[in-house]
């Protein structure tokens, strides 16, 4: 347990433990979704648990992510198709949307922004490009379902399966496309940027109802999980920001699986009090239980999914979106050879947390903060640099007692102990 996080919030520490101890649980000789009915490793369970394990485990959880990657890729079939878990025995069935998800910007290229393995990228990388050719769009620019093995979206209600097609593979594609810049296939890194926007531009126009998406015939709730695909993958204009906002406080059906990315689109839109409030609202059961892991429905036992398992490590992402958007440490280059440092405090007055690296390093960052003044401590590890935003409403900064201007592309900071001071 090398990485850790703290604040004025108690709720929030038991939220962010509890989601370090379930991914601690569900690591064996892979990820797995749960310890107690079937230790197998789906990887949509992974995507989320390999985000939490770089703010919350040491570096030798990654290569349980290396080793999940390659097993992915390896046991792809020769129609192209691959399936989790993996290796084959009784189970081969395609969930489509969890492939996309793995291939794409939070399964492999998140694991290469926080690790820099680059030898991996370049060895599964013709399998990804096999797997995404499977994929094919209409004279609209939009993706074509494809049924697979399973056609699952999430546990719970009210799935709008068309949007949810459509915004998992533009996703994919922002993956894909980094790492053919990555291994130096430009043709097929810019084929994969403008499929992306045109999908996004087909979607938009086709689904947006002037208040959220909808696709034509849907006939349930609309869909909290797609109008958060939606913002994460950049497909709703920035400018339409405030007209979402209000639907995330009306609308709860996605699963702990699927909530991590409503509550990180709620961050990337700038409203990082509102995620914060959503999550103690939604997590209030589990965090409040003498259980010390996370479920992987709302419930356990027959007011949960899928058999009602109590430790799902899928249901982590809080852990990530308080170290990576509350505390602000995002890796920007590989491996965290560079980061940013976009503190939102939101209601806390004090964040104190810790970022394992690679070689025992550590990033550390400390906030303290009253009426008057905001006080930070951050240490940025040999090899790293780090680029420091100061957070609303603050004006002056002074970095190791001197005045410095506030940069709006923000402040670099090489490796060393900095003392920042906000007013």
């Amino acid at each position: 347990f090398a990485g850790s996080f703290s604040c004025d919030d108690p709720a929030l520490n038991r939220l962010w433990g509890k989601s370090q101890r379930t991914l601690y649980i569900t690591m064996r000789d892979t990820y797995m979704d749960c310890p107690d009915r079937e230790r197998a490793q789906w990887w949509g369970d992974v995507v989320n648990e390999s985000g939490e394990a770089f703010y919350a485990l040491d570096e030798r959880a990654h290569r349980l992510t290396r080793k999940g990657i390659r097993e992915l890729m390896d046991w792809q079939r020769a129609d192209s198709t691959i399936f989790s878990p993996v290796p084959a025995g009784n189970y081969d069935s395609e969930l489509p949307m969890q492939m996309l998800a793995s291939v794409g910007y939070y399964g492999f290229w998140n694991y290469y922004m926080g690790t820099g393995d680059s030898a991996t990228m370049a060895y599964v990388y013709p399998k990804v490009k096999k797997y995404i050719h499977v994929w094919k769009t209409d004279p609209q620019g939009l993706v074509v379902p494809r049924k697979g093995g399973w056609t699952w979206g999430d546990w719970g209600d009210n799935k709008d399966m068309e949007l949810l097609f459509n915004q998992w593979y533009i996703i994919a594609l922002q993956g894909y496309g980094q790492m053919a810049r990555l291994v130096g296939d430009g043709p097929e890194a810019q084929w994969a940027a403008a499929t992306a926007q045109r999908t996004r531009e087909a979607f938009h126009k086709k689904y947006w109802n002037g208040s959220y998406y909808v696709s034509p015939g849907y006939k349930g709730q609309p869909d909290d999980r797609a109008q958060a695909l939606a913002v994460v993958s950049g497909t709703l204009p920035e400018e339409l920001y405030p007209t979402l906002r209000p639907f995330f406080r009306q609308q709860y059906h996605a699963s702990p699986y699927m909530e991590k990315y409503v509550l990180q689109a709620l961050c990337r839109m700038g409203y990082h009090q509102d995620a914060l409030d959503r999550m103690k609202l939604r997590y209030a059961a589990m965090t409040d239980s003498p259980l010390t892991t996370l479920w992987e429905g709302w419930g356990i036992g027959d007011e949960g999914f899928g058999g009602g398992s109590y430790n799902h490590a899928w249901s982590g992402g809080p852990l990530t979106i308080m170290s990576q958007y509350i505390a602000g440490i995002e890796t920007t280059r590989p491996g965290f050879a560079a980061f940013d440092v976009r503190p939102h405090p939101a209601h806390l007055s004090h964040i104190r947390t810790v970022v394992p690296l690679s070689g025992g390093r550590e990033i550390r960052f400390a906030l303290e903060r009253d009426a008057g003044q905001c006080r930070i401590q951050l240490e940025v590890p040999e090899g790293s640099e780090a680029r420091f935003f100061a957070p609303e409403p603050y004006s002056r900064i002074w970095i190791n007692g001197e005045e410095r201007p506030l940069e709006a592309d923000g402040t670099v900071l090489p490796a060393g102990k900095w003392e920042i001071t906000l007013q």
